[in-house]
């Protein structure tokens, strides 16, 4: 097998597993030098397509690599103006909060829209059904192999561009139906380095017997879920993804979880293209977590019922809403009605959350004092 000259890897550190309940670079750990995390930043440049230092005698594979940095970069580009850029400038008007942390559930790999929202957090969490895994180290995969990896990242960054958001069943099948185990740590390093941060670290983590974020050695065989540390113009921030399933029974199976959506329901919320699944009754557990608790909500019609939104805060709405994807047709008629009633509804300018005949919707909901 051709093997790939690239130099990509992770920190292969010993770091103890420790708690991190806040800032971890409160902790003497952040001080300790990382002498190889230059390697996990040369994978976030060739997965962006920013960098193409390939050395290989593979002429399909060098070939490949061109393609994807191509694609990628007018994807990234047609993202950026049509959805990224006036969403940005929504946010400054309308949201323009400056909280700490923020929680983004069932986000998939989607750092974009938190980040946009909320430039000025410094902690993300994002929870969603799919591994993290490492980030795909290159030079230790075969010449198949990695164009195969690539040909289906052009695939989701080109529906990306075009949607704003991942699909679940693509997501999972970058997963399940290649060779390369292509985890959701892959989209996070990408997004991170095309809004030109540097990383600092990755590391697995996860959520202890009562319910605290802790990390886990870099030799670990589990990379479930994942924390980034990340820097621009001397601000540190970290995102930690967390594999969690946040349904009433997966809170069964794992108590620990339901543990932790208590203490991070404190903080904004952001809810998009999420299956209306905080409307379901089988997540009536989280969703209760985040209606007593969070002190902002921003979704789309995905997000919390809007009849039970609307008893504990004070609601904007913006854009247009008719009715929900034809996929979740008997969701949120309460909704369609608000927008219908409602004489001052503001307009939405870029796309957000599913495509329902051209109209996208949002709402912002503060809580009532």
């Amino acid at each position: 097998m051709n093997k790939l000259f690239l130099l990509l890897s992770i920190a292969a550190l010993n770091v103890s597993a420790q708690s991190h309940t806040a800032n971890p670079c409160d902790s003497s750990a952040c001080n300790k030098p990382n002498l190889n995390i230059s390697y996990a930043q040369k994978t976030a440049q060739i997965l962006s397509g920013t960098s193409l230092e390939v050395e290989s005698p593979d002429a399909a594979l060098r070939n490949s690599f061109e393609v994807y940095s191509k694609n990628v970069q007018k994807s990234w580009g047609g993202y950026k103006s049509l959805i990224a850029e006036p969403m940005q400038t929504w946010s400054k008007s309308e949201i323009a909060r400056k909280d700490q942390t923020i929680l983004y559930p069932f986000s998939g790999p989607d750092f974009s829209t938190v980040y946009h929202m909320f430039p000025d957090a410094e902690r993300y969490i994002l929870i969603a059904m799919q591994k993290a895994e490492k980030p795909i180290n290159y030079a230790e995969i075969n010449a198949k192999g990695a164009v195969q990896s690539l040909e289906v990242m052009t695939d989701a960054w080109d529906k990306f561009g075009k949607n704003g958001f991942f699909v679940t069943e693509y997501l999972d099948k970058y997963y399940y139906k290649t060779n390369i185990r292509i985890g959701l740590s892959n989209f996070l390093v990408t997004f991170i380095h095309l809004y030109g941060f540097k990383i600092n670290e990755i590391i697995p983590i996860t959520i202890n017997d009562t319910g605290e974020v802790v990390t886990l050695p870099l030799d670990s065989k589990d990379w479930t879920s994942i924390r980034i540390k990340f820097e621009k113009n001397g601000k540190s921030k970290y995102l930690d993804y967390l594999r969690m399933d946040l349904s009433n029974k997966g809170f069964a199976k794992r108590p620990e979880h339901l543990s932790f959506i208590k203490h991070a329901a404190i903080n904004p919320v952001i809810f998009k293209a999420a299956s209306h699944l905080p409307q379901n009754k089988d997540f009536s557990e989280f969703s209760d977590q985040i209606l007593s608790k969070s002190p902002f909500i921003l979704q789309d019609e995905t997000g919390i019922k809007y009849s039970k939104l609307k008893t504990t805060y004070n609601i904007k709405l913006f854009g247009e809403f008719k009715e929900a994807h034809h996929s979740f047709r008997s969701y949120h008629r309460d909704l369609a009605q608000a927008f219908k009633d409602s004489a001052d509804v503001k307009p939405l300018n870029f796309k957000i959350g599913y495509y329902k005949n051209g109209n996208y919707s949002l709402i912002v909901a503060n809580r009532m004092p």
